[in-house]
């Protein structure tokens, strides 16, 4: 058997037409056909029913068809794997944030980034942990109040995963260089009542 061949299979199968299917694969409906054949040969089992209507699986089809997917599926993963071969890849999960995004930014611009790759993702900090957890991400940066810290870590240790405290501050508001406030080194709460998002 061959990729070509599982290629091909699941190509006709989504596209529910050998006309489409070679359309999609910049080649011939005859090649297309040809080679579904030669795998049904192989396989001593018809895969596909073919009708005036289009084309449709086989009980035995629908087995192969399922198993093709994932041969494909695994083969591209193989493929950018190699690709990724020749750098470092560092998946970072965060919160939504301005500032991580830009520090990330800057880290990778002082780096050798031929040799780094990042990739960064958002969500809400569950989703982070979930990555981290998971190896969707190799780290998650998550903010949490001081009274959240022992629930977190408990939840950590039960899923095998380690918190360690980048930096401890006061509430604050991070406001760009054109905003009134941004050379203030505080805000009284009744202030936070004009601002549009506080």
């Amino acid at each position: 058997m061959e990729l070509k061949q599982m290629k091909y299979l699941v190509t006709a199968v989504e596209a529910r037409s050998l006309n489409k299917a070679a359309e999609l694969l910049y080649t011939t409906q005859p090649n297309i056909s040809k080679v579904i054949q030669k795998l049904e040969t192989e396989l001593k089992h018809d895969v596909l029913r073919r009708s005036s209507k289009g084309i449709s699986l086989t009980p035995f089809g629908e087995k192969v068809f399922t198993y093709a997917k994932h041969m494909l599926k695994d083969a591209e993963m193989i493929e950018k794997n190699g690709e990724s071969a020749s750098y470092q890849n560092l998946k970072i999960g965060s919160y939504p944030s301005n500032m991580i995004a830009r520090n990330l930014a800057d880290f990778y611009n002082e780096v050798d980034n031929e040799k780094l790759h990042i990739e960064f993702q958002e969500g809400a900090a569950e989703e982070v942990i979930h990555w981290v957890e998971n190896g969707n991400t190799n780290i998650g940066i998550v903010y949490i109040a001081k009274k959240q810290e022992k629930a977190l870590k408990q939840f950590l240790k039960v899923h095998d995963l380690e918190f360690h405290i980048l930096k401890e501050c006061e509430l604050c508001i991070y406001a760009g260089p054109n905003h009134p406030y941004y050379n203030r080194k505080s805000v009284d709460f009744e202030e936070l009542k004009n601002l549009k998002f506080a």
